[in-house]
Order: structure tokens, then sequence, then C-alpha cells
């Protein structure tokens, strides 16, 4: 599993131009790409080659639905945008590209602000009580965004912040 710096920003009327002008071809290389990207983050779409499979391509489009859903939404609505892939489908990849576009921003927000803070072990006195700085940083960024994101998201983030993974392990357990 990789990180959400890795979810790329796109530009959607540049993505629709890109589809008119290669007559959709671009749309596949799209799918490919967000599959990829949906599944660094924990999803778990399968092989991209399924969407060259008549009728197979409908089940691949179902599981890009729910594990979008799941994994970028947090929620359980993949139904919901698997009927808008049958229905109407010019919207999907437009409903998705922004999902995934407000998700990196989000994402990077609070990476960079993680990113800009000296994470060094020292031990504290607050209204935590005694705690480390590192779990201080983790209880505090598990509790507000736990909601969000999923436990692979946040560790993810916090081992871009520079907290060892095992700490993260045990943060995690303790808050999540």
């Amino acid at each position: 599993m990789e990180n959400n710096q890795n979810i790329k920003q796109r530009n959607i009327f540049v993505g629709a131009l890109l589809t008119v002008i290669t007559f959709s071809i671009y749309v596949i290389y799209w799918l490919v790409q967000t599959k990829k990207e949906i599944n660094q983050m924990g999803g778990k779409i399968p092989t991209a080659w399924l969407i060259i499979i008549p009728f197979v391509n409908i089940y691949w489009f179902y599981k890009y639905s729910v594990e979008f859903a799941q994994t970028i939404k947090k929620n359980d609505s993949g139904l919901l945008y698997f009927i808008v892939y049958l229905v109407f489908f010019p919207a999907f990849p437009i409903i998705v590209q922004s999902a995934l576009n407000k998700y990196e921003q989000s994402s990077s927000s609070i990476s960079t602000s993680n990113s800009s803070q000296e994470l060094q072990t020292t031990t504290t006195q607050n209204s935590f009580g005694e705690l480390s700085q590192n779990e201080i940083t983790s209880k505090t960024y598990i509790e507000q965004y736990k909601s969000q994101y999923s436990r692979e998201s946040i560790k993810t983030q916090l081992v871009n912040a520079g907290i060892p993974s095992e700490e993260i392990d045990t943060y995690l357990n303790k808050y999540f």
C-alpha cells in the first residue's frame, strides 16, 4: 500500500476534452490510472484487463464503484455510483475525478501541516497527560480524521509525517 501522494490532481475539463479528441480512449487510460490510485489507498479493484471483456466489464465497473465509494468517499453508496455509470456514463468520470481531487487536496494539506511540524519524540506534560509528541500528533490526527479516512490512509499520513510505523500501529489500536 502506498500513499495518497500518488493521487493525481486532474483537470476535469482537460479530461473531458481528451476524451472527445481521443474518441474515449482517454477514459480507459483514466480508469486504469485511477484504479491504481484507489487500490493504493486500500481499494481492491481487480485488474483493468477486465474492462475489455464483454459483460465481465460490468462486474469490473461495479467493483470500481464500490471500492471508490468505500475508499475515497468513506460510504457504502457504491451501488449509487454504479447506477450513475450505467445510466449516464459521461457523468461518472467527472464525479469520480472531482472526489479524487478533493480527497487529494484535503490529504495534501493535512500532510503539509504535519510535515511542517517537528515530530521529535519528546515527553511533554500537557492536557493529555504525559505523552510523547508523536503520540499527541497521532492522537489528534486520528481523532480528527477517523470518520473521514480509513485506518490505512491515516497510517500512511502518519508515516509520511515521520512517525515510526510500529508506534502508529499502537496509536491506531488505542485511538481509532
